[in-house]
């Protein structure tokens, strides 16, 4: 079992989580156990460098946020809409949001102006923390009207000089946050079984739906997800976080267990520099999508097109053999292969020579890999798990 420089281990960690009945006594677990690991990590593009915050600090974060929430004068349960990129400020909104028993409504950063208004306006939300005045005034062009909404937050820019008197009124980060300067004393917290978000569907069968999740749905997913991994992800694990924080696969796996085991979660700069950021990050957990493992089997398929005929076939002969061992290792039929006797001795060489070189884009440390959201075509799977990262396929509804 993995220890950490903490002195604990990932099955300790998970002893420690169970006492947690709604999310944002998550961080506070972790702020309060180990205040100065690092939680959260971004690119900074003003700096040209990697931004970490400590758990400790942002415990502190979303406490001065909680407190610019209480000032808007926010009833109990009223909706709170988050359209903000995956971020360290979208971890905050969320979890002041929860934290002051509101409840929030995720929003898909690249979802049209038409698609944003008719969510904001069918969950009645009463504030909208985006990024950009220019993003808020796209949903405003679309005439909609959203009587619930009383406030805007800009969390990249200052209040602006030109807002219209008739809308919501909007605040930049700044002239919000003072808001919370007077406010001494927070909300109760959530109960279990109070509402931990609004996540809206697609839309692909008609308008979105919004499906309510209680905090009580939430924690025993991600309890459930931990008791099915094996290992656990432990102290000193990382994630590398590119899916949407507005859909519910990456809200759980990628975000909430991750933070509730006092691992460290690091935002991709985009999806553009994924690759990239796989080599510098050498993430221990991969949450993604099918796309993203059918992309990486694509291109190393048109590499072995242009390689000599050895390296195909020693690159065949790695699947195989790794294959054969991943069904031994889980009871399934073994494939008969005149050679399978050498596996034990084959295995271990393919692997130095073939599978460690491919593992390497992935930053050679993954440890997990989670696929989700649909269905992993059998050959990709295959592949992977010939080469010693066998997927982990999650379904729900």
């Amino acid at each position: 079992m993995k220890t950490s420089t903490y002195g604990d281990t990932s099955a300790s960690r998970l002893a420690e989580l169970k006492t947690c009945r709604t999310l944002p006594q998550f961080i506070a677990l972790r702020a309060r156990l180990i205040p100065e690991k690092i939680a959260l990590r971004q690119f900074d593009r003003v700096a040209n460098d990697w931004a970490q915050v400590s758990y400790a600090e942002l415990y502190s974060r979303i406490c001065a946020w909680r407190k610019a929430l209480s000032a808007l004068n926010l009833k109990r349960g009223a909706r709170v809409a988050i359209l903000l990129n995956n971020s360290v400020n979208a971890v905050l909104a969320d979890q002041a949001v929860m934290a002051n028993a509101l409840i929030p409504v995720p929003l898909h950063a690249i979802d049209t102006a038409g698609s944003l208004s008719f969510i904001i306006g069918d969950s009645d939300a009463e504030c909208l923390i985006t990024n950009k005045y220019e993003r808020w005034q796209s949903i405003a062009a679309t005439g909609d009207v959203l009587p619930s909404l009383k406030t805007v937050v800009l969390t990249d820019e200052a209040t602006p000089s030109n807002q219209s008197p008739l809308g919501p009124r909007v605040l930049g980060i700044d002239d919000w946050l003072a808001l919370g300067n007077t406010v001494t004393d927070l909300p109760a917290g959530p109960e279990p079984e109070d509402l931990a978000a609004i996540v809206y569907t697609s839309g692909t069968t008609g308008k979105p739906k919004g499906v309510m999740l209680t905090h009580n749905n939430v924690v025993s997913n991600v309890l459930a997800t931990l008791e099915h991994i094996s290992p656990a992800p432990g102290p000193d694990y990382g994630f590398l976080s590119f899916l949407p924080l507005s859909h519910t696969f990456e809200r759980t796996a990628g975000y909430y267990l991750p933070l509730g085991m006092g691992c460290t979660v690091t935002f991709t700069r985009s999806i553009m520099l994924l690759n990239e950021d796989l080599k510098l990050v050498r993430p221990d957990v991969l949450i993604s999508v099918p796309r993203i493992y059918e992309r990486i089997y694509a291109r190393i398929n048109d590499k072995l097109k242009k390689a000599p005929g050895y390296a195909r076939w020693l690159f065949e002969c790695c699947v195989n053999v790794g294959w054969r061992n991943f069904c031994r290792a889980n009871r399934m039929p073994v494939p008969s292969s005149p050679f399978m006797w050498l596996d034990s001795v084959t295995g271990p060489i393919l692997k130095k020579l073939v599978a460690d070189k491919i593992t390497r884009q992935f930053g050679g440390r993954l440890k997990v890999a989670i696929a989700g959201g649909a269905a992993l075509n059998n050959r990709v799977a295959r592949m992977f798990c010939g080469l010693g990262l066998a997927p982990i396929q999650g379904y729900g509804m």
